[in-house]
């Protein structure tokens, strides 16, 4: 047992701890509930072997065991699946530099891939090579979610793929007047990302900045 929690420990992610320790904790449950030694073999002469000492518990208790097994292949196959990719040598993280403009790198890259999963970085509403798009919230706003979805599109992904928004605002005030040109980009009720706004000051200001989280088809 002990050798099992260490292993645990070394392989899974830090935020898995929470559910390797509940693993460990069914994993002693069902132990304990395993039928000891057989008695000892009656006069006679035949044999009895712990499997029919185990059919022969009540049903409550059948039942029980059959839960607890159940649920350590349940809570085993989640921490394992949920490290699959990390553990993936097949599934190395990739970096998608920021296109240079041949004045200055970006310390950051325009997004980056892990398995899955795509993680684009805050896009503002600049037009490449000419600054903010005039014109206020509305065009500032299209044009930041014209080039998340060119980022999106680039790597196999798209706006139908996305997960996660976070949108910052440097006014909430434009809250009404982005979310109307969002609905235009986010058209399927029944399907929308999740999303958190908030307000806050932006850099060169700029009146939104939007960043997200999209699937991405494996690679065959």
């Amino acid at each position: 047992m002990e050798d099992l929690k260490l292993n645990l420990s070394r392989n899974l992610r830090p935020q898995n701890a929470a559910r390797s320790s509940h693993f460990l904790r069914l994993l002693r449950l069902f132990v304990a509930t395993l039928p000891t030694d057989p008695p000892p073999a009656p006069s006679t002469g035949h044999e009895r072997c712990s499997r029919v000492t185990l059919m022969k518990r009540s049903p409550a208790t059948a039942f029980s065991l059959t839960a607890i097994v159940l649920s350590l292949g349940l809570t085993a196959a989640t921490l394992f699946s949920q490290d699959k990719t990390l553990a993936d040598p097949a599934a190395p993280l990739e970096y998608f530099p920021v296109p240079s403009t041949g004045t200055s790198t970006a310390p950051y890259s325009a997004a980056v891939r892990l398995g899955d999963t795509l993680y684009v970085s805050g896009q503002l509403g600049t037009v490449p090579g000419k600054g903010l798009a005039p014109g206020g919230i509305a065009a500032e706003t299209r044009q930041t979610l014209e080039n998340i979805k060119a980022i999106l599109e680039r790597h196999g992904s798209s706006l139908d793929q996305v997960a996660k928004c976070t949108v910052f605002l440097a006014d909430i005030k434009d809250f009404a007047e982005f979310n109307a040109i969002y609905r235009e980009y986010f058209k399927n009720a029944s399907a929308l990302p999740a999303r958190t706004t908030v307000a806050t000051s932006l850099v060169i200001g700029a009146r939104i900045e939007i960043d997200c989280i999209a699937y991405v088809a494996p690679k065959k």
